[in-house]
């Protein structure tokens, strides 16, 4: 669930590469100002911190009612409700690791919000929803601003319900949203197609809204060896990984812990020698949340004097690995690390049997060429009258690859009004 993420000076990709700065403490007042001084636009959210049951009556005979929950505790107590939905829509793995995702550092301070759709007209007996959005509040300084985004570029595990209808629920959420309060509301769902705003926002009027199609690198398909999955990579890319890990293994003398464990004062000795040290709070937020992982792993490079030479975390889900976050000690680019790790870490997962490899968040390694393209969809709604102060504010304060950045100042959006 990977969109506005970051740490408090320096944007990381899962690489341990810096992007772009992210919000400085005058960006975090800045957005103070600006949530202060539309306040009263709304009012605050009702029932904030206890379920919220809306019914809508539709020209039948369908009947829609909507759960809204927020924050951490509530979430995760629609775990087997969410469960349940994933399973009948062919999302399992969605809901993987959930409570990784809801804790997970980002821009500023946020708060989960959960809304499920029932439809009683034909689940009646039923618990089970027919939909789910989950979404985040930003909350600098720990006021709700009413500025909602989806906290995953990719897309995955944002929304769930059957592939045909997963945009309509979206849709009907945000409008649940704004007419509790909302200012904006941006959204990264993956769909084959745009969704129709027919009609969208008749009870919400005042809002403005642009949808953005595009293909993003998803995954990379394991053949049942790992020479087969190299020579489903690139030409150089497939070079690369050989050559650098013989480099290491030759001038390096260097050892792959395929289970490794480590004391955190060893890690965070480690986390300060690498190429992009971690802030002390998100390194030991990393560790802490690897014990709430269903089937976590944490794997080591040392060379032969037992220096840490590089770290990777993940998570395995099904038939899925997924790499979360990979520290690579500073000093060795023509070495390239990062790459002789990747090679060892494929190598061992192929071994067991795994069939998909995902980087969550992405990566800028070129590997990513070779992966399997998804069709992500972002949509965005905002109030007329706050639009130029966000765009202003994000073009400020927000990193330019930032999602919310790019959404808000892409010249090509074409924007329409309710």
């Amino acid at each position: 669930m990977a969109t506005l993420n970051g740490t408090e000076t320096t944007h990381f990709d899962t690489d341990g590469a810096p992007n772009s700065p992210v919000l400085s403490p005058s960006g975090l007042r800045a957005f103070r100002t600006f949530q202060t001084s539309t306040i009263g636009l709304a009012g605050r959210l009702r029932n904030s911190r206890v379920p919220f049951v809306q019914y809508e009556r539709r020209s039948a005979p369908q009947e829609m009612a909507f759960e809204h929950l927020v924050g951490h505790e509530e979430v995760l107590a629609a775990r087997p409700a969410l469960s349940a939905l994933a399973e009948a829509s062919g999302q399992r793995d969605s809901v993987e690791d959930l409570s990784y995702f809801l804790e997970k550092p980002g821009l500023m301070r946020r708060t989960p919000h959960l809304v499920l759709m029932r439809d009683t007209s034909r689940q009646r007996g039923s618990s089970t929803p027919v939909g789910a959005l989950l979404i985040h509040e930003f909350r600098p300084f720990g006021v709700p601003s009413r500025v909602f985004a989806s906290n995953d570029r990719s897309g995955r595990g944002v929304l769930l319900g059957a592939p045909q209808q997963r945009l309509r629920f979206a849709l009907r959420a945000s409008d649940l949203l704004f007419r509790k309060g909302a200012k904006m509301v941006l959204l990264t769902v993956q769909s084959e197609s745009s969704p129709s705003m027919s009609g969208w926002g008749r009870s919400v009027p005042g809002v403005r809204w642009a949808v953005r199609n595009r293909q993003q690198p998803s995954h990379l398909d394991l053949s049942d060896t790992y020479e087969g999955t190299l020579a489903r990579l690139g030409q150089k890319t497939r070079a690369n990984l050989r050559y650098y890990r013989r480099r290491a293994e030759s001038e390096l003398r260097c050892r792959f812990l395929p289970d490794l464990n480590i004391k955190a004062e060893d890690l965070a000795d480690f986390n300060r020698d690498s190429s992009f040290p971690l802030p002390e709070r998100v390194l030991r937020w990393r560790l802490a949340v690897q014990s709430k992982l269903r089937s976590p792993y944490l794997m080591g490079l040392q060379d032969g004097d037992g220096r840490w030479l590089s770290v990777i975390a993940g998570r395995r889900y099904g038939d899925s690995t997924e790499i979360l976050w990979q520290l690579n000690r500073s000093g060795l680019q023509r070495h390239s690390i990062v790459t002789a790790m990747r090679s060892f870490h494929l190598e061992h997962e192929i071994a067991r049997g795994t069939k998909r490899f995902y980087v969550e968040g992405g990566t800028n390694h070129s590997m990513q060429h070779s992966f399997e393209s998804a069709a992500a969809t972002d949509i965005i709604m905002i109030r007329n009258r706050l639009q130029e102060g966000m765009r202003g504010f994000a073009k400020r304060y927000v990193p330019p690859d930032n999602i919310l950045a790019d959404m808000l100042n892409d010249p090509t959006n074409e924007w329409h009004s309710s």
